[in-house]
């Protein structure tokens, strides 16, 4: 079976594993279960919404099948760029998991419960599929494998480089920073320490939000004998690197993050993976599987060069 292959049938099988369980669950419970069910809780946990045992399981399948169906399309859309597939694989897998793990959540919570009404969804009935969704996510992501790239071929003759001495070592390194992602994720963070105070646990939500933000407004780029890597300035963490024996060739190209990406942050478009903060020069490396990524960085033209070099080397010394 192909890596693509596998990734759409994970995709696929994600949503219909999750929606029979559910079924054999809401089947297995019926009998202890009220005719009139709890569906939704505002942020206190408090009920607000009703339905029968019938309309909330075919509103659960409709809602999962739908879910599933565009994380098989996200998988399918993403095939020119692996390593994008490969995640959006995992989002497929989590989002499924989560997704049933919170409607079990209201189903068991309802078992011999004359009056739904009076149940309390605590914050850990909204906890448990966030973990449920996390660990499959990540599950999701180690099953849909890595793209084994083809051997690398010789750089382009044109391909500009940097000398280096037989036993040289070099490296280079440069931040990015952007205002645009640091004023919104003021704001956000203002919005989350209100919301947190005046309804409660959904105000965390904002402020992760805001973190979140505040982690794309700036970015260090490295490139050294391990190949390129990108990280958020703060914390360090996620990290994208991309080794010596994935890049073809890298070069410089002029990009503008709204019209050819529609936004500034982490990017997919077609073939493409981005990491855009502004406009202007970037360091494009073409991949040896076809795929591009793209990061917008001052000095791109050295960082480019110093990728061709030490690919160069490395193809060399084998």
């Amino acid at each position: 079976m192909t890596i693509f292959a596998r990734r759409v049938l994970l995709s696929a099988l994600a949503p219909v594993l999750a929606l029979s369980a559910f079924a054999v669950l809401q089947l297995s419970l019926a009998h202890r279960l009220p005719e009139r069910l709890a569906t939704h809780a505002d942020p206190q946990g408090e009920v607000d919404g009703f339905s029968s045992v019938p309309a909330f399981f075919w509103s659960a399948f409709a809602v999962g099948s739908v879910l599933g169906a565009l994380g098989v399309f996200a998988v399918i859309a993403t095939r020119r760029s692996p390593s994008t597939q490969r995640v959006f694989t995992g989002i497929a897998v989590g989002v499924s998991t989560n997704f049933i793990a919170l409607q079990s959540i209201f189903l068991l919570r309802q078992v011999d419960v004359t009056d739904p009404s009076t149940v309390d969804f605590a914050w850990w009935s909204f906890v448990i599929p966030f973990v449920a969704g996390l660990l499959g996510g990540t599950a999701g992501y180690l099953l849909a494998g890595r793209t084994v790239a083809p051997a690398a071929e010789p750089l382009p003759s044109d391909a500009p480089r940097i000398p280096l001495a037989a036993e040289e070592r070099a490296s280079w390194s440069q931040t990015v920073v952007t205002r645009m992602p640091v004023v919104v994720s003021v704001l956000v963070l203002a919005l989350g320490i209100f919301v947190t105070y005046a309804v409660g646990w959904p105000g965390i939500l904002v402020l992760l939000s805001a973190l979140t933000l505040m982690c794309s407004a700036s970015v260090r780029v490295t490139v050294d004998s391990n190949g390129l890597a990108v990280r958020p300035t703060f914390p360090g963490w996620p990290r994208k690197r991309i080794g010596l024996d994935r890049i073809a060739h890298a070069s410089v190209r002029e990009t503008e993050p709204v019209r050819k990406f529609g936004g500034w942050g982490y990017r997919y478009w077609g073939r493409t993976t981005a990491v855009v903060l502004r406009a202007g020069e970037a360091i494009s490396l073409e991949l040896t599987d076809g795929s591009e990524f793209l990061v917008t960085v001052d000095d791109a033209a050295t960082g480019s060069a110093l990728v061709n070099s030490l690919a160069e080397r490395a193809r060399a010394t084998g």
